[in-house]
Formats: C-alpha cells, structure tokens, sequence
C-alpha cells in the first residue's frame, strides 16, 4: 500500500553528521525516537510524528533545531533530548498534552526564550530549563504540584513566574532553606511551600 513502518534508533554518520540538514518523518511509524538519533545533526527543523510516543535522551541534542512544536500525543522526553541546542528559541507542547520531562530535557540553550509546558505535567523535574540565560517566558500548567531543584537555574532573563495554586512543594537545598524563607522578593509567598531536598 505504499507505506513502510521502519524505527532508528540512531542515524550513524560517523565524523560526517553535521552533512544532515533536514529529515523527512512523514512516514515514521515508529513510537520511539532513539537516543542520539539525530544527534549532533544539523537539521534546523523536524515535525515529530504523531506514532512518537517517546523521545530519548540526547535525540536531538546539539542539533541546529530552532523550534519545537511537540504533539500531545507523545507520552515522555528524557534526559537532555533537547540539550545543547545552540539555535532553539521556542518549545511549544500541543493543548491536551500530558508528557513528562525527563531530568534536563532543555539544559544549556542559550537562545531559547520562550516555553509552553504540556498542560497536564505536575512536576518540574532537576535542572529543566538549566543554563538557558535568554528564557524570559515560561507557561507553567495549572495543576503543577512540584518544582524540583535547580530547574531555572542560570536563566538570568527569567524575572516573573507565575505558580498555580497547586504547587506542593519548590524543593532547595537544605542550607538554604532560611534564605528563601525569609526573603522579601517573590518568594515570600511561596514560603511555607519550600522544601529541603532529599538528601
């Protein structure tokens, strides 16, 4: 019938990877985006398949992608899928989406600026949006409960964050547990919801 089902796990071009520059997914049927797939590539955009329920750490890591616009049908990212990305500006995850964030799944893009979270997403998992100093817009779902440590850490452009009524707990570390506490700025409001980490 003229359609093939075929995964990668990762597109292996050695010393050359950065001749890639663009990748057709129309027909991917797969549900499984492989670690280092894509790795180091120099594709600047990719449409992730509706089948793509799953993306692994480092699948588009270092890569020349500029935005993402994520399906609400994928289910997980982990680890730093979108690491290192020195072009990314903006992610976007669909309305309805409910995947998770792996630890770091946006570290060190420095260019990225804008971030609409998946609506259903409850925890904000170590070191998310870690080293991406030009982050200034955040949009934070309703229902998050969690914020796990060191998530914006490093985004110095970052100035307002708005956090629903449903945060449970912003996790610090323990020695700084006063601090954050006591200070007069933003986190005032947020003082009986900081937490130590688990050490």
């Amino acid at each position: 019938d003229g359609e093939y089902q075929y995964t990668f796990t990762t597109i292996s071009t050695g010393n050359n990877s950065k001749l890639i520059t663009e990748i057709d997914m129309t027909h991917f049927k797969g549900d499984v985006i492989g670690n280092k797939m894509l790795y180091r590539t120099s594709i600047s955009a990719i449409t992730i398949p509706r089948t793509v329920k799953t993306i692994f750490n480092q699948a588009f890591e270092d890569t020349n992608i500029q935005t993402v616009f994520v399906p609400n049908t994928l289910e997980r990212i982990t680890g730093t899928a979108f690491g290192y990305c020195p072009k990314l500006t903006e992610v976007v995850f669909e309305s309805g989406s409910h995947a998770e964030l792996g630890n770091g799944t946006f570290y060190h893009n420095p260019l990225l600026r804008r971030v609409v979270l998946p609506g259903e997403l409850v925890t904000l998992n170590k070191v998310l949006f870690s080293y991406c100093p030009s982050l200034s817009e955040v949009i934070i779902p309703t229902n998050l409960e969690i914020i796990e440590p060191d998530v914006f850490s490093m985004c110095t452009s970052l100035e307002t964050l708005t956090l629903p009524a449903t945060i449970k707990h912003i996790l610090v570390p323990r020695d700084s547990i006063d601090a954050y506490k006591n200070a007069t700025n933003v986190w005032e409001q947020y003082k009986d919801l900081i937490k130590p980490i688990e050490e």
